[in-house]
């Protein structure tokens, strides 16, 4: 087993975008801490991350590993964090936003994952605001939540900070 970091160091890999150390330091943490349900959440937003902006952060990111790997944290946590507003958050924003890049999500799934985040943590209720779009309903994030409550929440929480500029 390698050297298990902190959060806080960890952190540190997040907010740079020092990837894939930030992803294989949660990882190890993992190991060591299999049921720390922040560990899961930011390896999970990560990897969504990943998979999502991998071109952008380095072309040489296998994002189709990242992508897969999010799917199967999903399953494995699913029950274990069903009653978690930042499991839910963080898995359902992914899967809502970019289902088509996750082997078996799908759109409506990450919306139901969001709606549940928002019934257990009214947190979400203002950065999660449904809109209808040619009858279809969309996410947009962040329109509703105060910089000092985005803060508040994701102050020191690596990528989560870094996705909503609060580090």
């Amino acid at each position: 087993m390698g050297l298990v970091l902190t959060l806080a160091e960890i952190h540190e890999l997040e907010v740079t975008e020092s990837y894939p150390a930030a992803i294989d330091a949660l990882e190890e943490r993992l190991k060591t801490h299999p049921a720390e349900e922040e560990t899961v959440v930011r390896l999970g937003f990560n990897c969504w991350l990943v998979a999502e902006e991998g071109e952008r952060i380095d072309p040489t990111l296998s994002t189709e590993q990242y992508a897969e790997r999010f799917m199967e944290l999903f399953r494995t946590y699913k029950d274990t964090f069903s009653e978690s507003a930042d499991f839910c958050f963080a898995f359902g924003l992914g899967m809502s936003l970019f289902w088509y890049l996750y082997p078996g999500a799908t759109e409506r799934q990450g919306k139901a994952l969001l709606k549940r985040a928002s019934k257990l943590d009214s947190f979400y209720k203002t950065i999660i605001t449904p809109i209808s779009t040619f009858a279809r309903w969309r996410y947009r994030t962040g329109r509703h939540a105060s910089q000092e409550a985005l803060a508040r929440r994701f102050s020191g929480r690596g990528v989560l900070a870094k996705y909503y500029a609060v580090d």
